[in-house]
């Protein structure tokens, strides 16, 4: 007989915990995911949802970015256009550079790891993935425009 009081008070405390509407959440969520089918196809739907982001992401995403990024340099100023939905421009003078870095990578000649960052007042301008030879031809262009050396 005490097995069976135990099982009529266990039943009325788990009644109870999710009378609460905060634990109403979680013992729904405990029981829909009480069976071990129902995690397997919830992560490979998760996981479904990924891989398509990413390949989205590798195949449109990135290839139009990268086609819509360009760096033109005058006898003044620098101008870098990118941007897929929405075009920008960015324009800096070269009398207004406060200082330059260039990062490259080790094997940056072949790869094109190469950035060119403008610091300039109250911001930056950072050209991504130039060749060695445009890095080369932008530093030289700042240079020969007027801005000291340190």
């Amino acid at each position: 007989m005490e097995g069976f009081f135990e099982k009529i008070s266990t039943r009325q405390t788990r009644t109870h915990l999710c009378k609460n509407t905060d634990d109403f959440i979680f013992c729904n969520f405990v029981n829909y995911f009480k069976n071990i089918c129902n995690i397997v196809i919830f992560a490979f739907i998760v996981i479904i949802f990924i891989v398509t982001i990413s390949i989205f992401v590798m195949f449109v995403y990135f290839p139009l970015y990268f086609s819509s990024l360009a760096y033109e340099t005058t006898s003044t100023e620098v101008i870098k256009h990118s941007g897929v939905i929405v075009r920008s421009h960015q324009a800096i003078r070269f009398d207004s550079i406060q200082y330059t870095t260039v990062v490259s990578s080790p094997l940056s000649q072949y790869t094109g790891f190469n950035f060119v960052i403008f610091f300039i007042y109250g911001g930056q301008l950072r050209l991504d993935f130039l060749s060695r030879q445009d890095t080369i031809e932008i530093l030289k262009s700042t240079r020969t425009s007027g801005m000291r050396e340190v």
